[in-house]
């Protein structure tokens, strides 16, 4: 077996979807013949590591890539760190978007760069990199979609302050259940204090709540512990999901529950939706869709054959596009 890095590894961020990114990207990678041998957080010196201990390095974009965001330049650095000092590195599972032309040369140092959408391998390529579309990594979760009798419309959070408000008042307009798709950070077992300062703020934030605004409030306190519990509600409950995580977004095509997206901090719900063939279920007027949901309820939103056609093929194909990733990424590509 080849041993890996995961840089830009969020398994300890205490976000279900994040969660679920790194158990997949775990058996991808495994049935490829790569075992992850670390998790190493973006923040974590590179120059400090023996680097010689590992085969190959995985580094895992999400949400990071986009607006010349630190991240985005930390990820851009690592490449050609990486090459220099011999080890292949890889990118992949990424949004790219609104990125300076310093950024796309530092990222041409990868031997592969695999992003998430059509949009982010438009922009991607205008800046001169090679890059192949594989959609979220959550989207290749082989769970039976077995949903219950659910009647309830739950609204998931934003990561926008300001979103996350929107959606609040949506779901006290709708008398939605609210949820946030945050909860406590894990212990990491192999290196307890890691991650000991993100534990602490975030049992600061949560017992400081009460003090905040009601959603802000409900974004600390409304939440599930675990991603199963989490994903076992959204199946089991919800008729009609309304999310501003685009992670909730991916369950909710895993799980096949009725959705509408509410636009984040880039194009990635948009890009999944397009591509996909389902971008009817982009939220672009909401107070309409609010109304609408008052007026006629959840029903109105309920899939069609085509549409669900369109999500199961997207699924598959996002299963065998990752499969091949991963192979490719054993194979030195």
């Amino acid at each position: 077996m080849l041993r890996a890095a995961v840089m830009n590894a969020t398994h300890a961020a205490g976000h279900h979807g994040c969660t679920l990114v790194s158990r997949q990207l775990q058996e991808l990678a495994a049935e490829a013949g790569i075992t992850i041998t670390a998790w190493v957080p973006l923040s974590l010196p590179v120059r400090q590591r023996d680097w010689s201990k590992f085969d190959l390095v995985i580094v895992n974009g999400e949400g990071t890539l986009h607006h010349d965001r630190a991240g985005a330049k930390a990820i851009a650095q690592l490449a050609p760190f990486l090459a220099d000092v011999g080890v292949p590195a890889y990118l992949i599972n990424s949004v790219y978007q609104g990125n300076s032309p310093s950024i796309a040369e530092g990222l041409k140092r990868f031997r592969g760069i695999w992003v998430r959408d059509s949009r982010s391998a438009s922009e991607a390529k205008n800046h001169g990199l090679d890059v192949t579309i594989v959609p979220d990594l959550t989207l290749t979760w082989n769970v039976e979609a077995r949903r219950g009798f659910g009647k309830r419309i739950v609204v998931i959070d934003s990561v926008d302050r300001d979103e996350t408000a929107g959606l609040y008042e949506v779901s006290k307009h709708l008398n939605a259940s609210f949820y946030s798709i945050m909860s406590r950070p894990p212990r990491i077992e192999t290196f307890p204090d890691r991650n000991f300062g993100s534990r602490c703020k975030y049992q600061w934030r949560r017992a400081s709540a009460w003090l905040r605004s009601p959603p802000q409030k409900a974004r600390w306190r409304a939440q599930f512990p675990t991603f199963e519990t989490f994903a076992a509600y959204l199946s089991n409950e919800a008729g009609l999901i309304v999310s501003g995580r685009f992670h909730a977004l991916c369950l909710a095509i895993v799980l096949e529950v009725p959705f509408l997206a509410w636009p984040s901090n880039t194009h990635k719900m948009e890009g999944l939706l397009e591509d996909a063939q389902l971008s009817n279920r982009i939220i672009s007027d909401r107070r309409s869709v609010a109304a609408k949901l008052g007026l006629e309820g959840m029903q109105s939103y309920a899939f069609s054959e085509n549409e669900l056609l369109n999500m199961r093929a997207y699924k598959f194909n996002a299963r065998l596009g990752a499969e091949g990733m991963f192979k490719a990424i054993a194979s030195g590509c």
